[in-house]
C-alpha cells in the first residue's frame, strides 16, 4: 500500500468525518483538509449558498477537482471528504490509489438523533420528510462500502475512533 500517503475519511454527512479528522490529523502530526471547507473558501460562500445558486452538479464538479487535488499534495494529510465525493467515480478511484480510505458509520436512528437541529443547513437534507431521509442515507451507505476498513461510531468518542483508525492504517498491508 505504498501509494497510500493520506488517510481519507468517508461517510454520510454528520457522522463526525470533520470532529475525527482533526483530532486523528492532531494525533499524526498531519496537516487537516475538510473539502467541504476548501470548496466554501475557494469559492467565498457557503456549502448551501452554492448549492442554491449554482445547483448541486456544479457543486459536484467542484467537489470532484478539490478531492483529486488534495489527494495529489506531497505531504500526507487527513482528508475529510463531503457526503457526496464518492458519487464521483474519478474522485473515488483517485482516493483508492493514493489514500487509506476509511468509512465512519452509524446506525440512521442515531444520525437522524444528531442531525435533527441542523437540517436546515445541510443543503440535501432542507424539506426532507422521514422516509425520504431514510431512503438517501440508505443509498448513500452502499457508496461508503467500498473503503479500506469501515468503522461504527455509534459508541465511540473521538478518541476512540481516532485509535481505531490509527491501528487500522498501522495493520494495514498485514495479515
Amino acid at each position: 500500500m505504498e501509494g497510500h500517503q493520506h488517510i481519507a475519511l468517508n461517510g454520510f454527512m454528520g457522522v463526525g468525518k470533520t470532529s475525527i479528522g482533526k483530532q486523528l490529523a492532531l494525533q499524526m502530526h498531519r496537516p487537516f483538509i475538510d473539502t467541504d471547507e476548501e470548496i466554501s473558501s475557494q469559492m467565498i460562500m457557503p456549502i448551501t449558498d452554492i448549492f442554491s445558486i449554482h445547483g448541486e452538479s456544479f457543486f459536484r464538479e467542484l467537489e470532484e477537482k478539490t478531492v483529486i487535488t488534495a489527494c495529489n499534495q506531497q505531504q500526507r494529510a487527513i482528508l475529510s471528504l463531503g457526503g457526496g465525493a464518492f458519487l464521483s467515480e474519478k474522485a473515488r478511484a483517485h482516493c483508492f490509489a493514493h489514500t487509506f480510505v476509511v468509512s465512519l458509520h452509524m446506525s440512521f436512528e442515531k444520525w437522524y438523533a444528531r442531525m435533527t437541529p441542523f437540517m436546515d443547513s445541510r443543503p440535501l437534507l432542507q424539506q426532507k420528510t422521514l422516509f425520504e431521509l431514510r431512503n438517501l442515507y440508505e443509498e448513500r451507505q452502499l457508496i461508503y462500502r467500498d473503503c479500506h476498513f469501515q468503522l461504527c461510531v455509534d459508541e465511540l468518542t473521538i478518541n476512540e475512533a481516532v485509535m481505531e483508525i490509527g491501528r487500522a492504517y498501522e495493520g494495514r498491508g498485514k495479515i
